[in-house]
């Protein structure tokens, strides 16, 4: 298959299947409405039948290693690209949570609010304080949450410092906090997964979905932490799941 075809024809599912699985959601949620587990449950297992139908789209084997922490959990992660979105859902059926800028990002703000994503304005303590008590109501309704502590996706070359504003509510309360290591792989020294997977610095999402698109196909890796963290210091809490996740994260050449 030609590059250009294959591009077209992966860009035109990612849309038909997202706009499908969207409709599905919303058909669920208003069917479900009176009982509020069972419209829980129905997002969590359409988020996760939408990833696993997106990395089929763009070509992603996945490859696990560890055990999946149980629901509910908070899992922090290092921080690649858009595409640890699909990777992690896939696995977890999971929501996230990130930096306000991207509720209205265009193509990403939608796919985040799809996904159950809380929204935080870091600059602004009131809106932590705001978005720590969002992560305490969605682990009570018993979700799964994703952080990506480093604050910005990187190029794969290390796991950067985490801030540990987010982390407030684990340190607390004693929650155990699950961690896991993400990287990817295209096989092709000559289009590495640090710049055609992991999107950093100033790539024009448009071009690198593209180029992503036209891949011949690629592996996302998840290194699952085998015990979770536990720290009553949300600063010490931030360096522990740092190192431990730094320890079993191969960097990407």
């Amino acid at each position: 298959m030609g590059a250009a075809i294959r591009i077209g024809r992966r860009l035109t599912l990612i849309l038909l299947w997202t706009g499908v699985s969207a409709l599905a959601w919303m058909l669920g949620t208003v069917i479900l409405w009176p009982v509020a587990t069972w419209r829980h449950r129905w997002r969590r297992a359409m988020v996760r039948r939408w990833a696993r139908g997106i990395c089929r789209v763009i070509g992603m084997a996945v490859r696990v290693t560890g055990r999946p922490p149980a629901r509910p959990f908070l899992l922090v992660a290092n921080h690649l690209s858009y595409v640890d979105i699909v990777l992690l859902a896939g696995e977890l059926g999971c929501g996230f949570v990130s930096k306000r800028e991207v509720r209205f990002w265009p193509g990403l703000g939608t796919l985040a609010r799809l996904v159950g994503t809380v929204f935080v304005d870091r600059d602004r303590k009131r809106d932590a304080l705001r978005a720590l008590s969002a992560i305490e109501d969605r682990l009570r309704r018993g979700d799964g949450l994703v952080l990506f502590p480093e604050g910005t996706s990187t190029r794969g070359d290390d796991v950067y410092l985490m801030r540990p504003a987010l982390l407030d509510h684990a340190a607390r309360t004693g929650l155990p906090v699950a961690y896991a290591a993400v990287r990817y792989d295209t096989g092709d020294p000559g289009r590495p997964a640090s710049t055609t997977v992991c999107w950093w610095g100033d790539a024009p999402f448009g071009a690198h979905l593209v180029a992503l698109c036209g891949l011949d196909g690629f592996t996302g890796e998840i290194h699952f932490g085998d015990v979770p963290i536990v720290e009553r210091d949300r600063k010490r809490l931030a360096q522990q799941l740092q190192k431990a996740i730094a320890d079993c994260f191969c960097p990407i050449p």
